[in-house]
């Protein structure tokens, strides 16, 4: 009701501003009048009409005037908000490309609009330690100290601590866990002791890593597969590394890194039957490219049946060029030469790559086929440095070994030229 009485009333009036202003023409259409205006010496003789239209323009031209002085500082104000704002954009991409001092440059020039300073100074800082400019960093975070931020400043700044050796850093990070910022210093606590090389304390916090979702399930088996695995090749002695073994989940066991920590520390403390029964035990459940070079590598008791048993393993992975490195390097430790050289020169072909020309270099060297020595110690260099490999130009001995090719289905195939 209040609405339309008002929408009424404005009509009103502008209808008689209207009526008013098309009597005051009619009136100047009927008589124009004349006007003297004498100032001084000076005398102006004009008409009222024209006196009211220059005051008309007049009173529009200040207006304008006024209009144009108030917008500008506005549009200037405007046109640096969005400047400052693509700042954050471009900074903020830059850093996720990893181009650091592009990132760190638009991102302080950024912090200078005050609705987004926090969010581009907390990001710089980031572009900060990855230049190395700890000075810089810590800098930012001191002038983070007082916003909202307090939880995430907190942990950047023991972070910074801890990389330079600042035993607080860890102190810091550990009061944090608990704290709103939880997940990132559970994340920062996990990577600062393991570069500080405290990997048993590292390796205790992958159970409050999991219950607070800090990394995803992948992420955390990976992390839990490198801790683990750096933890074994630090063990002291056989108590503490069959500990270690024990506690770890079935998951990270099998994991081919794990794997040869393991097998690798047991064998240097002189438990080798347990080493190798955790490398068939790993074979066995879930066979791969690295368990089959850690076999190839492991010093069996009974090396006859070890080689045995991985020439059986053909049947199903035929076209393994790390197993067919294990057989060729298992058969040149035992004295079979003639059988390596053929499953050496097969890893060669499947692309076993530097270790395998490697491992051929030797083998032709012991029957003293320099000019084969040397050609694959050369395409060994090469395979390390990404280049192509030559021809060896060699050829496997009579008797050596002529692997089946299946299909999914169980048809023989052709060998591939």
């Amino acid at each position: 009701m209040m609405q339309s009485v008002v929408r009424f009333l404005r009509w009103f009036c502008f209808g008689l501003l209207v009526a008013a202003s098309a009597l005051l023409v009619w009136a100047l259409y009927r008589d124009p009048g004349t006007l003297l205006l004498r100032w001084l010496d000076m005398e102006l003789e004009t008409t009222a009409a024209f006196l009211l239209v220059t005051i008309a323009v007049l009173l529009l031209s200040v207006w304008g005037l006024d209009f144009v002085l108030r917008r500008l500082p506005q549009m200037w104000s405007k046109r640096r908000r969005a400047k400052l704002r693509g700042a954050l954009h471009a900074g903020l991409l830059a850093l996720a490309e990893g181009r650091w001092a592009s990132a760190k440059k638009q991102l302080l020039l950024a912090s200078t609009l005050q609705e987004q300073k926090t969010t581009a100074m907390f990001a710089a800082v980031y572009a900060a330690e990855a230049l190395d400019e700890t000075a810089l960093a810590q800098e930012l975070l001191s002038g983070l100290r007082e916003s909202n931020w307090r939880a995430p400043v907190e942990v950047r700044t023991a972070v910074l601590l801890a990389r330079q050796g600042d035993a607080s850093g860890l102190e810091r990070l550990r009061k944090q866990i608990d704290g709103p910022a939880s997940p990132a210093a559970l994340r920062a606590l996990v990577r600062c002791l393991k570069d500080h090389g405290r990997l048993t304390e590292a390796q205790a916090l992958m159970g409050k890593l999991q219950a607070a979702r800090a990394v995803s399930t992948s992420e955390l088996k990976r992390q839990e597969s490198q801790l683990l695995a750096a933890a074994l090749m630090q063990c002291e002695d056989l108590a503490t590394l069959e500990q270690f073994w024990r506690d770890a989940s079935k998951d990270v066991t099998r994991n081919p890194e794990v794997v040869a920590a393991y097998v690798q520390r047991s064998s240097e403390l002189g438990n080798q039957d347990n080493a190798s029964d955790a490398l068939h035990r790993a074979l066995k459940q879930a066979p791969s490219e690295p368990l089959f070079t850690i076999y190839g590598r492991f010093e069996h008791k009974d090396a006859g049946a070890a080689l045995e048993r991985a020439e059986r393993w053909q049947q199903d992975y035929a076209d393994s060029a790390a197993l067919q490195l294990a057989i060729g390097r298992m058969a040149r430790r035992s004295g079979q030469l003639d059988k390596a050289r053929g499953h050496l020169l097969r890893a060669v072909a499947l692309g076993g790559g530097a270790s395998a020309f490697e491992e051929l270099g030797q083998l032709a060297e012991q029957q003293g086929d320099i000019r084969l020595a040397k050609t694959a110690y050369h395409n060994a260099l090469r395979a390390q440095r990404g280049e192509a490999a030559e021809s060896l130009h060699a050829e496997a001995p009579s008797g050596a070994l002529a692997t089946e090719v299946r299909s999914s289905y169980g048809v023989p195939q052709l060998p591939q030229a």
